[in-house]
């Protein structure tokens, strides 16, 4: 362990002990948490409390806790920093067979063995002996290797450590889970199609100096749908669940059934406010009719400025007159889409042209003329009450902006803009 502390900072583990599915556990440490013990080798691991923490601990190399438990492990694989664990880990994980700790070291390819050269039948019977595989043997050798063989004008090799990951993947698989095969079972016999390993030519090999790392290749059952090319398979008809999104070729999880449930009910109060919303117009609009078949608007529109403020001061303390200011703007902009229409409609006939000009939308100044504030207004307030409730999506500075280009174009509107016009047509002609 003293020589381990000189030389490594984390270890990948294995424990002694099995989970309650009886398969190995396997993690990353650092190296100051273990410790000889009677010659066997112990782990001091943090508590329950503190596993939230264990990966920073790790990281970090924090020093390990006396009241730690401890548990007897055998040690996978040696690392030289926290990344390489990391690594080392996943490939013990993924790998029935830990490959040797140098093969990460640097100039480590000069200890590795160079890549062997078998005859045909040498190559043959090394492929041909595998393992059984969903209750009947492979033939990873095809009838035309034989006329291929003959005919090839060039000798190949293949690189015997992607043949040994292949066999060693078969035969010492019971030690790790299923879960962590490169082969799975096929549901139906079918045809398969196995991706062969990469052929090296020796005049390729004279000319590396390193030999590639070995790549993992995976027996897929062929379908219509499944198209194999190098080490990715990709699928022609993929297909997902319209509400949750999860493909249709995985399992449903919880959460993507709480995920459909919340999309479910979101539509189903969407439409249902959409109801209740259109039932209350209908019913309104008949009340609202109602109303304004008793008695009219006396005084509208406003043709001046006092008479403007007049009704103003009657819509601060007259019932009747809020019912009906508010069920005339109801109707009017029950048709109208855009939010500038429905000011169209409603403003104008509310007050004539000179008194709209008089008003800006917060009382600023234009052309150096201060104007009266619209937005401090009794009929700007019922106005804003009746467009908020008809968008109920849309924001009040999107309103202001709205209603401040509506009253900057107040000039221009009943023959305005072609009475300016033609007095500047007239004064061009004069000068």
């Amino acid at each position: 362990m003293a020589n381990y502390q000189n030389i490594f900072t984390h270890l990948v583990i294995k424990f002694d002990e099995k989970n309650k599915q009886g398969k190995d556990i396997i993690d990353l440490v650092p190296i100051s948490w273990t410790h000889d013990k009677d010659g066997q080798i112990y782990c001091k691991y943090p508590n329950k409390n503190e596993y939230h923490k264990i990966n920073k601990m790790c990281k970090k190399s924090m020093i390990c806790d006396p009241s730690w438990n401890d548990f007897k492990i055998t040690v996978v694989k040696e690392a030289h920093s926290y990344e390489q664990g990391l690594r080392r880990m996943e490939k013990a994980f993924s790998d029935t067979v830990v490959q040797s700790s140098v093969e990460e070291l640097v100039n480590s390819s000069e200890e590795e063995e160079g890549p062997q050269q078998f005859n045909k039948n040498d190559l043959k019977a090394c492929l041909n002996d595998i393992s059984e595989f969903g209750g009947s043997k492979i033939n990873f050798m095809p009838e035309s290797f034989d006329d291929d063989y003959n005919n090839s004008s060039q000798s190949e090799v293949y690189n015997s450590e992607e043949l040994s990951n292949s066999d060693n993947c078969n035969s010492s698989s019971s030690s790790y889970s299923n879960e962590k095969r490169f082969f799975k079972k096929p549901k139906k016999k079918c045809q398969t199609s196995i991706i062969p390993p990469k052929k090296v030519a020796k005049h390729d090999i004279q000319k590396k100096s390193k030999i590639r790392q070995p790549e993992h290749y995976i027996v897929q059952p062929t379908t219509s749908n499944t198209i194999v090319t190098g080490k990715k398979i990709h699928n022609i008809q993929s297909k997902y669940c319209p509400t949750c999104g999860a493909a249709a070729t995985e399992s449903v999880t919880q959460a993507n059934l709480e995920s459909a449930k919340r999309s479910i009910l979101y539509s189903i109060r969407e439409e249902a406010k959409a109801t209740r919303t259109l039932i209350a117009t209908n019913s309104n609009t008949n009340l609202i009719e109602k109303i304004m078949q008793e008695e009219n608007i006396v005084g509208l529109p406003a043709l001046d400025l006092e008479s403007f403020l007049d009704f103003e001061k009657q819509l601060k303390n007259d019932i009747e007159l809020i019912k009906k200011i508010k069920c005339f703007m109801a109707i009017n902009i029950k048709c109208s889409v855009k939010l500038s229409d429905n000011m169209t409609v409603v403003i104008p006939q509310i007050m004539s042209k000179s008194v709209q000009v008089m008003y800006s939308a917060f009382g600023r100044e234009t052309n150096g003329i201060k104007k009266l504030n619209f937005s401090a207004t009794e009929t700007y307030k019922h106005l804003l009450e009746a467009l908020t409730s008809k968008f109920s999506d849309l924001k009040h500075k999107e309103i202001a902006s709205q209603l401040s280009r509506w009253f900057s174009g107040a000039k221009d509107r009943e023959g305005g803009k072609k009475e300016r016009l033609y007095k500047k047509i007239k004064m061009s002609e004069t000068t």
